[in-house]
């Protein structure tokens, strides 16, 4: 007796590698063909016909490897200027931001060590001062709370 046919994902299962690995060699062969055109120097294109005229279905496919061609293309181009908008607003990458903060550090004039100081102990003549004004402050308000009550 024969078993039932399964609907099974394993047939599909099996078709979809080779599927994959066909569409991957077509996007190889595009990607090359665009690496060659964009490598060529620019000609002057002249519309020449075939001598042999070309079947509707073979212009098809030509017509749809163009449109392959063309969309790749525009993706790449669309791919680079959203890099360059990206560096244009400010957007970079973590190791170009820390070569740019190395030279940035090379460029500041740090102060000497009797500068320091002496800044140190003004800010801390500053933060004194408004220590007693605030404790003087709380002290008087304290009394003037402690005669209402």
């Amino acid at each position: 007796m024969a078993q039932p046919r399964r609907k099974g994902k394993s047939k599909q299962k099996n078709k979809k590698p080779a599927v994959v690995e066909a569409e991957a060699k077509k996007v190889e062969e595009v990607n090359q063909n665009v690496e060659e055109k964009q490598n060529e120097p620019a000609k002057e294109t002249k519309t020449e016909k075939p001598a042999v005229e070309v079947s509707a279905k073979e212009q098809k496919k030509l017509e749809k490897e163009q449109a392959k061609k063309d969309k790749l293309i525009a993706k790449q181009k669309a791919d680079k200027k959203k890099k360059e908008a990206d560096e244009k607003a400010g957007k970079i990458g973590l190791k170009q931001r820390f070569k740019e903060t190395g030279s940035e550090l090379k460029k500041i004039s740090w102060p000497s060590f009797k500068e320091t100081m002496k800044k140190t102990g003004v800010v801390i003549a500053v933060v004194l001062f408004f220590a007693v004004i605030l404790i003087a402050f709380d002290f008087g308000l304290s009394k003037l709370f402690g005669l209402l009550v």
